[in-house]
């Protein structure tokens, strides 16, 4: 029917990587320091397994050199996942340099989530910071603040971090910088657990726990295992239901045969009851509580905040659980929209309303669009439904080996799941000057992946479209329904 995803998870997971390369710079404290005080070698590297739900998913090479002038700390990684059947290759690089008494001097980051990479580099200045990002053979380049506050060059902080191990501080923070995550410093804390003994890959070694926090991810809490050295064994990250480990390990072990975990079928959300013809469902109202409050003996976490918007209304119940009511049709809503957002319009890395590609494709599913006066002849609604219906045909292979695909490169190839269908309907709407945004939530299908009647993880598009009173109302539109109707009542916006 569609090509559902755990793009709104795979979002989240995309930020978890980014953590584990900030740890790994800052768990780590340099091998060769001890009791000797020994001094560091010129260059160091380390390899790490990673596991994901128990699976060997990848590698994480870490590099640090220190020449006279320069020193410059490189991490890159590699992970395998699958969704489905289909299995997706994830490749991400980052790098700093800074002046041995830690001031910066730049760095870079490289994404590879299935798609063409992101390539994004930071050349830091007296006064200001250049930053080049390039994606899909387009390069944009913008002069930016250097960062505020006070804050640590990635080695001094991780040279701060082993200080205070080695003081027998109990709580240490720091904040640093890391190009995995950008130009905004982040804040690092580290609390001292208790002594145990922790399973090496197959051996069991004692170890000191800590548990430790980074604020980019705020509510995942991380364990560190260390030798009483201080040096990092194994990390630990609980992210939602998902386990991922980062273990120490010789270069052999690191690049020994990996097998990718399956995510997306345990992301599948089964209500207490079917719902029959979900996509003929205009009207539906839901009741949301969290896993832990049908579990005896559990409390019962507190559910995020969901927005209300286009089709969805959210109340707040009592008992903390919340009651989602989605209307189908738009007009019934309350949500009138903040559509004259200029973000709304405008070109992003991944929304590339202003490449030649997409404007081609929109003169070929719109012809009347390059008419003069064709905006009054045909109305933005009517205008948008046609986009949605072509965009669906548009993309041929409805695949789940697409990681993250901007809207140009959709348009070449034609393939992708549903959040390819959602970034090329947004940039498609942008330009031709109606206001879009992608959603992500959830969407009822009878049968996915071996499991009936579940919601699954999935993106769709919304359309400011403008009233005869002058203001803007979002229209839901899913461009993976290839039916009349461009949406039901059973999508939860998350």
């Amino acid at each position: 029917m569609l090509g559902d995803c755990s793009r709104s998870t795979f979002a989240r997971f995309q930020s978890l990587l980014s953590v584990l390369t900030v740890l790994a710079a800052l768990v780590s404290p340099n091998p060769t320091l001890g009791a000797d005080d020994a001094p560091a070698p010129a260059i160091e590297e380390r390899w790490y397994v990673l596991l994901l739900e128990g699976s060997h998913a990848g590698h994480l090479r870490e590099t640090i050199s220190r020449m006279a002038d320069r020193h410059t700390i490189r991490a890159d990684m590699h992970l395998a996942i699958r969704r489905g059947e289909d299995r997706l290759n994830i490749r991400m690089e980052s790098e700093s340099s800074e002046t041995p008494d830690g001031r910066m001097l730049d760095m870079s980051s490289v994404m590879n989530l299935g798609a063409a990479p992101t390539t994004t580099r930071y050349e830091f200045g007296e006064r200001r910071v250049l930053v080049t990002t390039e994606i899909n053979g387009r390069a944009n380049t913008q002069r930016k603040a250097l960062p505020t506050g006070k804050w640590l060059s990635p080695l001094k902080a991780a040279e701060y971090v082993e200080s205070q191990i080695s003081a027998g501080a109990k709580t240490i923070t720091v904040r640093t910088l890391d190009s995995a995550v950008g130009l905004k410093p982040f804040r690092y804390t580290r609390t001292l657990g208790e002594s145990t003994n922790i399973d090496l890959l197959g051996r069991t070694v004692p170890a000191i726990a800590w548990t430790s926090v980074v604020d980019i991810e705020p509510g995942v809490t991380n364990t560190e295992y260390v030798d009483e050295a201080g040096r990092s064994l194994k990390t630990e990250i609980r992210f939602g239901a998902m386990k991922f480990e980062m273990i120490l390990a010789d270069k052999d072990l690191a690049l020994s045969k990996i097998d990718p975990p399956e995510l997306m079928a345990a992301t599948l959300i089964k209500p207490d009851r079917p719902i029959r013809d979900p996509r003929t469902v205009a009207y539906a109202k839901y009741i949301l509580s969290p896993v832990a409050a049908r579990e005896p003996g559990r409390t019962p976490p507190a559910l995020f905040d969901l927005p209300t918007t286009g089709s969805q209304t959210v109340e707040r119940l009592d008992d903390g659980r919340l009651r989602v009511t989605v209307i189908e049709n738009p007009k019934l809503t309350t949500d009138s929209g903040n559509c004259d957002e200029p973000a709304f319009s405008a070109p992003s890395a991944m929304i590339e309303c202003d490449h030649p590609t997409i404007a081609s494709l929109l003169t070929k599913a719109l012809p009347s669009s390059a008419q003069p006066h064709a905006h009054g002849q045909h109305p933005p609604a009517e205008r948008a439904e046609k986009l949605r219906r072509f965009v669906h045909k548009h993309i041929k292979t409805k695949s789940l080996g697409v990681g993250f695909a901007s809207a140009a490169q959709v348009a070449q190839t034609r393939e992708g799941d549903c959040s390819e269908h959602a970034v090329l309907l947004c940039a498609l709407l942008r330009a031709d000057h109606i206001p879009a945004r992608v959603v992500s939530g959830l969407v009822y299908v009878d049968e996915f992946l071996g499991q009936s009647g579940v919601f699954g993880y999935h993106m769709w598009t919304q359309a400011g479209i403008a009233q005869p009173d002058g203001s803007c109302r979002w229209i839901d539109l899913d461009a993976t329904l290839d039916r009349d109707d461009p949406f039901d009542a059973t999508h939860i916006a998350l």
